[in-house]
C-alpha cells in the first residue's frame, strides 16, 4: 500500500512540475491596450519608396477599426495637387488595379488633433488616428479614413 501511495505522489508531483514549467514558459498574451505604431518619433517612415508605401497601407488594413500611432513623412511639394493634399494622398496601384488612398478629415472641434501638415519641405502624418479602415472603393480607388485624435482622446 505504501508503494502505491508513494508512486501516486510521485506522478502527481511530476505532473504539477510539468504544468508549472509549461505555464512559466508560455508567452504573455498581447496587451489589448497597446496602440499599434508605424514609424518612430525620432525616425519617421519615409513614404517616398514603393515598398514603404505598400507596408503603410498593409499596416492600415491589418489594424482597421483600431487607434494607431503614425510617424510618417512624405517628401513631396506642397503645391503639387496630384500627389498630396491637406486631407490625404494616393499610393501606388496594386496588382488588382486598385490604388490605395487615405482621407484625413480636418477636426474643427479639436485643434489638438493635427492630422496632415506641411513642414520643412515635406508633408507629415504624425500622431494618433482612429483608423476606420477601407470606407469605400470607387473608380479604382480604395479609400482608408484616418481621423486625427488628440493625445487625450487616444488614451481614453
Amino acid at each position: 500500500m505504501d508503494k502505491v501511495v508513494s508512486f501516486t505522489s510521485l506522478v502527481v508531483a511530476c505532473a504539477a512540475l510539468i504544468i508549472a514549467v509549461m505555464a512559466w514558459r508560455r508567452p504573455f498574451p498581447p496587451d489589448p491596450t497597446a496602440i499599434p505604431r508605424f514609424g518612430r518619433a525620432g525616425a519617421p517612415e519615409n513614404l517616398n519608396e514603393s515598398d514603404r508605401v505598400n507596408a503603410f497601407f498593409s499596416f492600415l488594413r491589418e489594424h482597421a477599426g483600431r487607434k494607431v500611432l503614425l510617424y510618417t513623412v512624405i517628401s513631396r511639394q506642397a503645391d503639387d495637387p496630384n500627389e498630396m493634399t491637406k486631407t490625404g494622398f494616393a499610393g501606388l496601384k496594386d496588382s488588382g488595379g486598385l490604388t490605395d488612398t487615405i482621407y484625413v478629415p480636418e477636426r474643427s472641434d479639436n485643434k489638438n488633433a493635427i492630422g496632415i501638415y506641411y513642414q520643412q519641405g515635406s508633408w507629415r502624418l504624425r500622431g494618433y488616428f482612429a483608423n476606420a479602415g477601407v470606407v469605400q472603393i470607387a473608380q479604382g480607388l480604395r479609400e482608408h479614413k484616418l481621423t486625427p485624435l488628440s493625445d487625450d482622446e487616444a488614451v481614453t
